[in-house]
């Protein structure tokens, strides 16, 4: 399944999609050395990883890809997740094309 991101408005009708095909989508937070944190006082970074999935299928692939978040990033000397108890996107084994981007989020002026 994909899921719709979108955004609840009043009046137009409620639940309104903004953009679909959506696999999965992870937000990791980051402190101000580069650690993750659970503290939302101490966020200074946010890893945004977000798997897209194409609309429709391709019969003439096969999609047996493992994708890595950004909480579990890939290990240059395997090629792997970093750790493979933590979260794992795939395989999926389907005909659907997908790509991941990871991309950070820099929170400026915190604590003023």
């Amino acid at each position: 399944n994909t899921l719709p991101m979108g955004r609840q408005t009043g009046g137009a009708g409620g639940y309104q999609a903004i953009a679909e095909n959506f696999q999965a989508i992870e937000f990791h937070y980051l402190d101000e050395d580069g650690n993750p944190t659970a503290d939302p006082a101490a966020v200074r970074t946010v890893q945004v990883s977000l798997l897209a999935r194409a609309g429709q299928q391709d019969q003439k692939f096969t999609n047996s890809a493992v994708y890595c978040p950004a909480s579990n990033p890939v290990n240059p000397a395997t090629g792997q997740c970093t750790n493979p108890a933590l979260t794992v996107w795939g395989p999926y084994n389907d005909n659907f094309r997908r790509r991941l981007l990871i991309t950070n989020l820099e929170i400026r002026n915190v604590g003023i």
